[in-house]
Order: structure tokens, then C-alpha cells, then sequence
């Protein structure tokens, strides 16, 4: 289990460093990697998902670039590695909303009981 997760924190790095530097179709490539290891460690639910990584990648390329042009209007000083960072975790928001939420399903379940 160990093993997996750090597998998977390197996979997100990569994917991180990828999306800074404007390789949106690796970055695509290392998302749906770690949604297969949330899948093998049990913190995401098997179930069908319908991303197409080229919607994966559109949804990258767009996020990236709305969110370097608002900080750049802003004049602040922001890396393009935090930039990165944040388009990373808006994608996988949307395409996997269990990863925030790093507990196993079962223990996210038993959360939710009354």
C-alpha cells in the first residue's frame, strides 16, 4: 500500500511538472495513470467514468492558460509550478472528486453514516 502511494504522489508530480511546463498530453497521460492507482488503492469508487483524454487535455490547456493570464493581470508573484499545482487539483476536482479525500472508500463511507 505504501508502495502505491508514493507511485502515485511521483505520478502527480509528474503530471504537476508536465501541466508548468506546457505538456498537456503527458499531463492527460499521468492523471488518468493516478485515477487507475486511486482505483488499485481503494480511495476511488470503480465505477464508469466518461473522460476522453482529449477532453481531459482541452480542460488542461484551458484551465492552465485562463489561470497564468489572471495571476500575470494581477501582477502577482506566483510560480508557474503553484499554477501548475492548482490547475492539477481542479482537474482532478472534476474528473475524480474522491481525490481529495485521501481515506480508503470504506472509511469514506463509514463517514458518511449517521
Amino acid at each position: 500500500m505504501e508502495r502505491l502511494l508514493a507511485e502515485r504522489r511521483r505520478i502527480e508530480e509528474q503530471a504537476i511538472d508536465c501541466i508548468a511546463r506546457g505538456r498537456y498530453e503527458e499531463a492527460t497521460k499521468f492523471i488518468f495513470k493516478v485515477i487507475v492507482l486511486m482505483c488499485r488503492i481503494g480511495t476511488l469508487r470503480e465505477q464508469k467514468r466518461n473522460l476522453r483524454p482529449s477532453e481531459v487535455k482541452k480542460m488542461i490547456e484551458t484551465k492552465h492558460g485562463n489561470l497564468r493570464r489572471r495571476y500575470a493581470a494581477v501582477s502577482m508573484n506566483i510560480t508557474q509550478k503553484e499554477i501548475a499545482k492548482q490547475v492539477y487539483e481542479e482537474i482532478m476536482l472534476e474528473s475524480a472528486p474522491e481525490s481529495t479525500n485521501r481515506k480508503a472508500v470504506s472509511k469514506q463511507l463509514a463517514d458518511e453514516e449517521p
